[in-house]
Order: structure tokens, then sequence, then C-alpha cells
């Protein structure tokens, strides 16, 4: 099983040239915060803050930049990961509903990796609870930690290992392509590939409404078949980590707030847009997701 973080990075990593550079796995911790030290009764210069209303829905945006060397190469990638999310609250208990969106892969060696936003959105909904824990600088979100999955479908998706056998019960067709698992498109070729990424978010509500904070990716995946002419990319997968070192990764998250209380990717895309400019996709090319933000040839699937 390779352990990879953040996710699919270094598959795109392995498969960009086609000629075996990856990057060995990071297990990623979760970035939750102790409420160590917060048992004392607060003195007048330290009254907790009030629990705010959250209710509402969000555009959820997950930035995840890793710094890699390969022998003498030195290379930043970025993989941005959206979805619809909306909480239910009662008092500071908190249930966070997310409809996974768009999954952008980072542009390597001048090859983008494609994965379908049909199939994305095609997901179904995951849930998580969570508390809104007051202190004497501001309000911090906890969540329970939340499991995506494409290309399998695991009993308990936290604790099941994803198959290695492509002909295990649990690995599904997910785009129906008569292929196992989940089909990855980079340089007019396709990886066939199961994968379960356990996505953790800690962050602070800011005064306008928005969350921010710290997000911890760790991904399991397994390669079920390819289409490449005399290449065998899960024998890539395991020898790419020899030749590239992983120097430095980041994982953050936003929660924009969306007024109109939109049910589509495509209405939350419209929304953000008009209320925050950088929630655009990034200045390069991904023609390939671009109807996923403009939100007129990819449609949400009914």
């Amino acid at each position: 099983m390779l352990k990879l973080s953040p996710l699919l990075f270094l598959l795109v990593l392995s498969l960009a040239s086609l000629q075996g550079c990856g990057a060995p796995g990071v297990e990623a911790t979760s970035s939750h915060a102790g409420n160590a030290g917060k048992g004392d009764t607060p003195d007048d210069s330290e009254r907790l803050l009030p629990v705010p209303d959250v209710q509402g829905t969000y555009h959820l945006r997950v930035d995840s930049v890793m710094t890699v060397q390969q022998e003498e190469t030195l290379e930043t990638h970025h993989l941005e990961i959206h979805a619809l999310t909306r909480f239910e609250q009662t008092g500071a208990w908190v249930t966070l509903t997310l409809i996974p969106c768009d999954l952008l892969l980072p542009e390597i060696s001048g090859q983008q990796p494609h994965l379908s936003p049909d199939t994305v959105r095609a997901m179904s909904p995951l849930s998580a609870e969570g508390s809104l824990i007051p202190e004497t600088t501001g309000v911090r979100l906890d969540l329970e930690p939340l499991a995506m999955q494409l290309g399998v479908a695991l009993a308990d998706p936290f604790a099941d290992a994803v198959p290695l056998d492509k002909t295990d019960a649990a690995v599904i067709d997910e785009d129906d392509d008569a292929h196992p698992g989940v089909s990855v498109e980079i340089a007019g070729f396709k990886v066939y590939l199961g994968l379960r990424a356990i996505l953790d978010l800690s962050g602070v509500i800011l005064p306008e409404g928005s969350i921010v904070g710290d997000a911890a990716l760790v991904s399991d995946i397994e390669i079920y078949g390819d289409n490449i002419p005399f290449v065998n990319v899960a024998k890539k997968l395991e020898r790419a980590g020899e030749v590239t070192e992983i120097l430095d990764q980041v994982d953050t998250f936003s929660m924009i707030r969306l007024p109109g209380e939109p049910t589509s990717c495509t209405t939350m895309h419209s929304e953000s847009r008009a209320l925050v400019e950088n929630i655009a996709p990034p200045s390069n090319d991904r023609s390939s997701d671009e109807s996923a933000f403009e939100g007129e040839d990819t449609p949400d699937p009914e």
C-alpha cells in the first residue's frame, strides 16, 4: 500500500514524464490543537468569545502546496479541492455536509492530469460532526475527519484497507468506462486506480463569517492497471521514492460563506467569485477543468 499525502501528488509526479519520476509518501498528521489549559475560569481580561452562528452554505477550498527536489531540480506543485458545504448548528455543536465539486491536479513537467468533474461531482455527500470552541482570541472550529473514496466502496472508509486486487468486491467502476477504479488521464493515457483520502480540518471563525485554517490530507492509493504501452505504473511508483525528496508541504483551507444558499457546484462557484476574486482557478492552464468554474459546459450530475 502506498501512503501518499497530499492526494495524488506522487502519482502525478510519477506519470508526468512516464519515466519513473516520483516521491516518497509523507503521512500528514492531524492539525487539531489540544484544549489543554482551557479549564480555568477566565478573569474579566480573558473572557471567552460567544459562539457565533455559522449555520449556512459555504464554498470550501483546500490548497495543498508541495515543494519537491528531483535530483538537481526543485519544483513547487499545487493541488486544489473544491466542495459545496453546509453547516447545521445547535448551540456549539455543528454538523457539516460536504458535496465534492472539483479536484484540480497539479501541472507537472508541462503535463496536465485530468480527473473528470462529472466523476467528482457524482460522489456521495460526506458528513462530519464538530464543535465551536470559544477562546480568548477567537472561536475555533474542530471537525471530525472526512473520508473520500474514488474507485472503491469500503464498508469502513476510515479503517478498511484499499484493496490490492482489482477483482475485490470493494473495487468499483467509478466512471463507468469498463475499467476498475477511477480513471486519471495524462498525456493521452489513462491510469486506473482506487483511492481513499482522509481530510482533517481545523480552523478559526473570522469576524466576517469566513472560516480559515489548517488541513491535513492522508491518502491510500492502489493502481489497478493502465493503458500506457510498455509501462507498469504500479512498479514505477514503488521505485519513484528513490529519486525524489519532499522538502516542504503546506495544506490550508478556507470556507467562504455564500448568501444565496446554492445547491449546486456551478452556482457555488458563481456566487463565491462574486464575493472573493481569488476563488477563480489558478493562472496555469487548466482548460480541461475550466467548465467546472465557468458553469457552462459541465452541468452538475442529476
